[in-house]
C-alpha cells in the first residue's frame, strides 16, 4: 500500500477518531522524544505533544493541511509542528534567544573548531540522554534540532529568530559543554 501516513491522515481530515487513534498510536513515541529533547522537563513534552496532536487534527480538518505527496512530506510537517510547539513551551519558561546571545561577544565561528572534540566512545544512549539534560535549555535546543531533528544551522537560525553564524557558535559551544559533561561521568 502507497502512503499509509497520508490515508491515514485524509481519514482524520474527514473527522474518523479510529484514524486519529492510529496517527497518535504511530508517532506518539516519536512525538514526545523529541518535545523531550527541546523542552528537557517531561510535563511540558508531554503537553506539547498534546498541544501539537491538536495542531495537526485542527489543521487537517480545517483543510490547511499542506499538500504532502508523499508520507516523508506529510511526516516532515507533523515533525516540524511538533517542534514548534516544543519551543513555545520551552520560550515559556525561559526566553531561548536571550539565554543563547547571554554574554555572547562578537566571537566568529570558526569552522575549524567545529569538530572540536570527540565524543567519548563506549557510552549508552542513558548517558548521552543525561548528558544533554543537563545542558542549558539553549544549547540542548541548538544540540537536539542539529543532531537529533537533522535541520542545518540556517533552519535552526530561521526557527529561533536568530543570525546563522550566531547559531553556529552556541552548536559549538553546546559541542563542547557536552563532551566535558561526559568526559566528568566517563
Amino acid at each position: 500500500m502507497a502512503n499509509p501516513i497520508l490515508k491515514i491522515l485524509r481519514s482524520c481530515g474527514r473527522g474518523n477518531r479510529k484514524s486519529q487513534m492510529a496517527l497518535y498510536d504511530i508517532f506518539c513515541g516519536r512525538f514526545f522524544a523529541t518535545a523531550m529533547r527541546i523542552t528537557g522537563c517531561r510535563e511540558d513534552a508531554e503537553e506539547a505533544v498534546h498541544d501539537a496532536f491538536m495542531k495537526i487534527f485542527d489543521r487537517i480538518d480545517g483543510g490547511s493541511m499542506p499538500d504532502a505527496e508523499s508520507d516523508m512530506s506529510a511526516m516532515a510537517w507533523m515533525s516540524r509542528v511538533v517542534v514548534n510547539t516544543s519551543l513555545d513551551y520551552l520560550r515559556r519558561r525561559v526566553p531561548v534567544a536571550e539565554e543563547l546571545t547571554e554574554n555572547l561577544s562578537d566571537e566568529v565561528f570558526d569552522p575549524a573548531q567545529e569538530d572540536d572534540g570527540e565524543l567519548p566512545g563506549g557510552l549508552s544512549v542513558e548517558a548521552i540522554h543525561d548528558a544533554c539534560s543537563r545542558l542549558k535549555d539553549g544549547y540542548r535546543t541548538i544540540l537536539s534540532l542539529y543532531l537529533f531533528e537533522g535541520y542545518d544551522h540556517e533552519e535552526i537560525a530561521s526557527i529561533l529568530d536568530m543570525r546563522p553564524a550566531t547559531v553556529r557558535v552556541q552548536y559549538s559551544r553546546a559541542r563542547r559543554a557536552l563532551i566535558k559533561i561526559l568526559d566528568k561521568n566517563g
